[in-house]
């Protein structure tokens, strides 16, 4: 099947489309929003969706600037015929449908439907959710934009996996397939298999090997337990002998670690004694040294305080000094800011001045240049008000006219022939009588008839000749009546349109006509030349400009001033107003270098305000803190006193003899290692402890042992080992037989499992290597696919994924859906192309595949690569459309362009 052209009408944006198709490549392209998308879907929903199709799908296709109902006319060649679908989409049951082929007859409404689905070999769309399934019609052709990185083994794509299957099947080059017997025998190993072996391949519980398995641990765990009867009555006597020994070992190690603890228990207490002698000798020398410290730190801050006191007594001379030429420099600041201050004022008085002269000036040239704007206006309303007398001549001539139109003398023209056509047929329908020869007596109804004096009559009428009389009709009766009245309406119409015009005749009529438009025309241009004039708008301009003239006089009047000269003329005024503006800038500069001049003298004022504070605030400073070091000092003198420094012997020689004692207490403590003899005594309770315990322990098993021969030492437990040895051989026999029945089993799948996927392999083969041809044009000739083929969740057989192996990237299988964004386009796009390959055999060798900006992720190499794919799968017999923005990115494919524009479909 091949797609030749389509044509769209009131679709969307388009109103009136054609758009053909070459037989094996052509890109559309244009900007975004001109409807690249729009015109393949319309081509998709003429082939699949039914003309009568309502609600939200057929909504989605209506126009809001197009009038009329959705129409799409598509021809596309099939079977080696050419055949055209028109489909009109319009909600209704009666929605039209036309299918033609060249050379047959036009099927209409549902045979065209039921022969386009046969042709296209789809099923009917029915129920909900019709736009979804829809799009899933030939889904595996139509890559819709946004969708191009999606697998092609998806959802919905069972149908044509399906036929693929079918026709993978009846390839010659997809290998020998797997037989009935073969499939039959391998999954009746397969379900024995399945019923026998767990997941891990361990057997299950209920199969003759796990059954085997389980009566092997039972005889092997009654001969443990034999064994351990015969192990558990030796191991009572040995049992007696050992805790005998260990009770008089226990009660001989108990007596020597009591004398031990003892010892340690009394040294133990020695040295507690001596710790609480250090405790008190420590207090009594940390006393000694606080006091020491206390007595040292008390004389250093009083020296400390001399210090500063000489220090800060140094440090006033140069505040006091600081703050006078402080003072000095405040007074010259001030003195500095009085003189600014008076330049700045002469200047803001003369700048004042000045600006009120300019006002004045400036005012003068607005009266000046008003005044010239009178004059030019003046002129104007002069022509308007000539145009207007003009006007109203042309406006009465006009008037004494007849009010006689172009329409109204067209009217009496056809009026005027109606009469003269009435009338001829009734000159010709008329009887004409006329006397020959002299009778005594001719009469014509009430006149005389006379030798040479023909009459007519158009009415009946009686002829006397003598004695004679003939009533003579004209025209048959009826028919000269008819023709009379006629004439006589068409008369009376014709008076009645003259006396409505106020016109003697017809001929006035054609003479007024002409005049009276020349007339009204000379009028109209009159008034237009008065409009563009201004109009009254131009002496109400005028009106008002004499009144804002005489105000501005009144305000310049009471605004001059004394000695000021009024300039003449607008020259005059503008060169004034120039002169006073351009000595108001000079002055004006002058008073910004004098403001200038005074805020410097004020922000001097002010930092010399700020130094003298800062100086006197120095000064105020230096007598405080020289103030608080004497009081400070004061206090620690009464503190410490004067002679501190026999109290700091006396403090020293106190503080040396608490140290000696302590030191020789804490010698003494550490002889006796106070913390050893802590852990000695740990370690010698965890000794007898556990002496006692393993004492304890021995009785016990010794009592246990004692009460086991007792009880137990009359059976025969050599017999019983004997008889589980025996079943145990049994059971190892038995699960010998069963683990090689189970191998067996599970070679057979295996081996089975190994040829189906050889068989598969070989099934999908040509499938993979139309894959890899394709892709072989982008990433290179070592470039391979493989394609998984095994039974699906449903029994049946199904693809279950594809990989690329590329050497750039070790040759490893990647999964499709672990491949780049845009490499998962591209290998999707080889996947289509080698499935529509195969599935063309049904369709006359051709398919078309539509690619709707299906490479946005693709960089402009593999663009280029993908070119060549493209023109292979054109070489291949299919028919490529290919929808990009950046058309001109498909230059090198040597395709037919269609190029739209935002214009082109309107």
């Amino acid at each position: 099947m091949r797609l030749v052209s389509v044509t769209i009408r009131n679709y969307r944006m388009h109103g009136d489309l054609t758009v053909p198709f070459a037989p094996s490549l052509t890109v559309i392209g244009g900007p975004n929003e001109v409807g690249k998308s729009t015109i393949i879907e319309a081509v998709h929903r003429a082939l699949f969706l039914r003309s009568r199709a309502s609600g939200d799908v057929l909504e989605s296709m209506r126009s809001h600037v197009h009038a009329g109902h959705p129409t799409v006319e598509l021809t596309f060649e099939s079977g080696g015929s050419t055949y055209t679908v028109t489909k009109q989409f319009t909600g209704a049951a009666t929605a039209p449908t036309t299918l033609t082929r060249s050379g047959a007859a036009v099927l209409r409404n549902e045979e065209a439907e039921k022969k386009l689905r046969e042709i296209v070999a789809v099923e009917q769309i029915q129920g909900r959710n019709v736009e979804e399934r829809l799009r899933m019609q030939w889904a595996h052709l139509w890559v819709w934009q946004g969708t191009a990185a999606e697998s092609p083994l998806g959802e919905g794509l069972e149908e044509p996996l399906g036929r693929l299957r079918e026709r993978l099947g009846s390839l010659e080059e997809a290998g020998v397939m797997e037989s009935r017997m073969d499939s039959s025998v391998g999954q009746a190993v397969g379900e024995v298999q399945a019923r026998r072996t767990k997941a891990d391949g361990s057997p299950k519980t209920d199969s003759p090997l796990g059954r085997a398995d389980a009566a092997v641990e039972e005889a092997r765990r009654r001969v443990a337990a034999a064994r351990a009867a015969i192990a558990t009555l030796e191991a009572a006597v040995s049992t007696i002998t050992k805790a005998d020994s260990t009770v008089a070992e226990s009660d001989s190690s108990l007596a020597a670690r009591r004398g031990e603890q003892e010892e340690n228990d009394r040294r133990a207490r020695e040295a507690q004694t001596l710790e609480v002698r250090r405790a008190g000798q420590q207090a009594v020398a940390t006393a000694a040294a606080a006091s020491l410290t206390a007595l040292a730190e008390g004389d250093r801050q009083i020296r400390e305080c001399d210090a500063r006191i000489t220090t800060i007594e140094s440090q006033r001379q140069p505040a006091e000094q600081a703050e006078a030429a402080a003072s000095a420099t405040l007074t010259a600041a001030d003195e500095r800011l009085a003189g600014a201050r008076g330049a700045a004022r002469d200047c803001r008085r003369e700048h004042a001045e000045l600006a009120e002269l300019a006002d004045m000036h400036r005012q003068a040239e607005h009266l000046e240049q008003r005044r010239s704007e009178r004059v030019g206006l003046a002129g104007r309303c002069g022509r308007i008000a000539t145009l207007r007398n003009e006007a109203d001549d042309l406006r009465r001539r006009c008037d004494a006219l007849p009010a006689v139109t172009a329409e109204d003398l067209a009217s009496l023209t056809a009026l005027e022939r109606k009469r003269d056509a009435a009338q001829a047929k009734l000159d010709a329908i008329a009887t004409r009588v006329e006397l020959l020869s002299d009778a005594a007596a001719a009469r014509l109804g009430n006149q005389d008839l006379v030798t040479g004096d023909p009459q007519t009559i158009t009415a009946a009428a009686e002829l006397r000749v003598d004695d004679v009389l003939v009533r003579i009709t004209p025209g048959g009766g009826t028919s000269l009546a008819e023709a009379r009245q006629v004439r006589d309406d068409a008369v009376s119409a014709l008076d009645a349109g003259l006396r409505d015009l106020g016109i003697a005749d017809i001929d006035e009529a054609r003479r007024v006509q002409p005049l009276r438009q020349t007339l009204e025309s000379s009028l109209a241009a009159k008034r237009t030349a008065i409009t563009d004039l201004g109009g009254e708008q131009a002496d109400r301009e005028l009106a008002d400009l004499d009144v804002e003239i005489a105000a501005l006089e009144v305000e310049f009047g009471n605004a001059a001033r004394a000695g000021f000269t009024r300039p003449t003329g607008v020259d005059a005024a503008t060169v004034a107003l120039r002169a006073v503006t351009e000595r108001l800038r000079e002055v004006g500069h002058a008073m910004t270098s004098a403001n200038a001049a005074e805020q410097a003298a004020e922000q001097l004022l002010v930092d010399a305000r700020a130094r003298l504070e800062m100086a006197a605030q120095a000064t105020r400073e230096i007598d405080l803190t020289l103030r608080d070091v004497k009081v400070r000092r004061d206090v620690l003198v009464e503190e410490h006193g004067d002679d501190r420094d026999a109290a700091i012997a006396a403090a020293m020689q106190h503080r040396a003899k608490a140290d000696e004692e302590l030191a020789a207490t804490t010698a003494a403590i550490e002889r006796l290692q106070p913390e050893l003899l802590r852990q000695t005594a740990g370690r010698l309770q965890r000794a007898i402890d556990r002496l006692l315990a393993a004492k304890q322990a021995a009785l016990a098993d010794r009592t246990i042992a004692m009460e086991r021969l007792r009880t137990e030492g009359t059976l025969d437990p050599r017999e019983d080992l004997a008889q589980a040895l025996a079943a145990e051989r049994v059971a190892v026999a038995a699960q010998r037989q069963a683990g090689q029945e189970a191998r067996a089993y599970a070679l057979l799948a295996r081996l089975f499992a190994e040829k189906r996927a050889e068989i598969e392999a070989r099934f999908v083969a040509p499938l993979a290597n139309r894959v890899a041809g394709y892709l072989k044009c982008v990433f290179g000739a070592a470039a391979t696919v493989s394609v998984g083929y095994a039974s699906g969740t449903t029994g049946g057989k199904a693809f279950t994924g594809f990989a690329l192996s590329r050497p750039d990237f070790g040759g490893v299988p990647i999964p499709f859906d672990r491949l780049s964004g845009g490499a998962r386009e591209q290998t999707a796009a080889a996947f289509r192309l080698a499935m529509a390959e195969i599935l063309a055999v049904e369709h006359g060798g051709c398919l078309p595949v539509v690619f709707d900006d299906a490479f946005v992720n693709s960089d402009q190499t593999r663009i280029t690569a993908v070119q060549a794919m493209l023109d292979r799968a054109a070489d291949n017999g299919l028919q490529v459309i290919v929808l990009s923005c950046n058309h001109r990115d498909y230059d090198p494919l040597g395709a037919e362009v269609v190029e739209l524009s935002r214009t082109a479909s309107v």
